[in-house]
């Protein structure tokens, strides 16, 4: 009834939005109930899954110092689920500790090794270090991206970066031997 006075008074129609970190099976089944319990209300619901480990987390540990504040147990809820909750202080990192020459190729190279996630660093970054170039860096090549911390990927993007043919450079070469 709530939800049809809002939306008959042209307010937006309220939305329960919920992120599920790992692979628990009581979590999602959890999550699902309450998208159903939404709809069934007439309100929205947006599930987002996040693995335990993965792109997001080594995005967010780049950009912020994270501080887990507290547990939150089930019984802080009504009904209580059956999985546990925390409340996270995310604060910003200064400049001078954003140590990434090029951001844009850090997120591509995070992505990359996080986008086939039973595949080794040596198949998902194939396209942007040799197998020489992993042992130049000291990462096992044969590690799946979740084996990393944010550090090595720093690496990584860093000896990328500085190993990118210079794109002027190129364009002034001359294409044939006459020219």
């Amino acid at each position: 009834a709530e939800v049809t006075k809002r939306t008959a008074a042209g307010k937006p129609k309220p939305v329960l939005a919920t992120v599920l970190v790992g692979d628990r099976v009581d979590s999602a089944t959890y999550v699902s109930a309450k998208g159903k319990a939404c709809q069934e209300l007439g309100m929205g619901s947006v599930n987002h899954h996040i693995p335990a480990y993965g792109r997001l987390s080594v995005m967010l540990q780049y950009r912020f110092y994270m501080e887990k504040l507290l547990d939150v147990p089930p019984e802080s809820f009504r009904p209580a689920p059956k999985v546990d909750s925390a409340i996270v202080r995310m604060i910003p990192m200064p400049a001078d500790k954003i140590i990434v020459k090029n951001e844009s190729l850090f997120a591509q190279i995070v992505g990359t090794a996080f986008g086939q996630r039973r595949k080794t660093l040596r198949n998902t970054l194939k396209s942007f270090l040799s197998e020489a170039e992993f042992t130049q860096l000291d990462i096992d090549s044969q590690l799946r991206a979740e084996n990393l911390g944010v550090a090595e990927f720093v690496r990584i993007t860093n000896y990328c970066d500085s190993n990118q043919p210079d794109q002027q450079t190129l364009g002034s070469v001359p294409l044939s031997p006459s020219a």
